[in-house]
């Protein structure tokens, strides 16, 4: 529906007051309002040619919210073969989408150059299957997926899960980037896993935090971590290794940070 699509304008104080409401990392890119419509998903699925940004206004989300609900697990793009969409709250804290079931992932990521970007992700905190986000391919690969400046809490299993295949001919994640990622209380599997055949997933400046599990599990090959943090504090849950590497090969630590403050724990790495 056009009539839901904002464009920013760059003209005198017309464009000052549009500004105000309008997402200032957006730039000039059109972009539909999620506030316009029922649910998140339906402001991604009408999203119109040309446009392929999903504004989702300050607020807590959840499945009976009102107007707009969040109903798990969004699911982005619509279908195989869409364009790329970026989907961008107000900021962590800010824009908060929680989830009413643990058996169910908060968002799927599911095709190349899609966008996940300012706001917060909040599972049930009850250990079930449901990932905070799962990058899980339609049929082709995945590339040039991005999740920056999102915080993800209490999980039902895995804060980040890039999901492979089991035939090691298949690439279905590769050069995807997370920065400004922090993943904390996931309540079962940990922070973050990535299957054997996902590649080149690069972290920065991310944290991970009061696990259950791994803070870590890299099962695929070429992952960084850049000024990352590992960190248990005094009352966080037993777990395994912070890191647990399964035939891996080129995954790399660059100015990360290990730290266990419970007590009478030895910290495997």
């Amino acid at each position: 529906m056009l009539s839901q699509v904002f464009r920013p304008v760059t003209i005198g104080l017309a464009c000052y007051v549009i500004c105000l409401s309008a997402p200032a990392s957006a730039g000039s890119e059109p972009y539909v309002n999620a506030a316009n419509y029922t649910s998140i998903q339906a402001a991604i699925d009408s999203l119109p040619a040309g446009v392929k940004t999903v504004w989702i206004p300050p607020g807590r989300y959840t499945s009976v919210s009102s107007p707009t609900k969040f109903i798990a697990p969004l699911r982005f793009p619509k279908a195989a073969g869409s364009t790329a969409v970026r989907i961008m709250g107000a900021g962590p804290g800010a824009t908060t989408l929680v989830a009413a079931n643990s058996d169910s992932a908060l968002c799927v990521i599911r095709a190349s150059n899609q966008q996940l970007e300012n706001l917060s992700l909040v599972g049930t905190g009850v250990t079930g299957n449901g990932a905070g986000i799962l990058v899980e391919s339609l049929g082709a690969v995945i590339a040039h997926a991005s999740v920056r400046n999102c915080i993800i809490d209490s999980t039902s299993s895995w804060g980040l899960y890039v999901r492979g295949t089991s035939s090691p001919s298949d690439k279905l994640a590769i050069l995807c980037t997370y920065d400004n990622v922090q993943i904390s209380h996931p309540s079962s599997g940990g922070a973050v896993r990535i299957d054997r055949t996902c590649t080149t997933q690069y972290f920065s400046n991310s944290s991970f935090g009061q696990f259950v599990g791994y803070g870590a599990q890299i099962l695929g090959a070429s992952v960084s971590f850049t000024n990352c943090d590992f960190e248990q504090g005094d009352f966080a849950p037993a777990s395994n290794e912070f890191v647990y590497l399964d035939r891996w090969s080129g995954t790399t630590f660059t100015h990360c940070w290990f730290e266990d403050n419970r007590p009478d724990t030895t910290v495997a790495f």
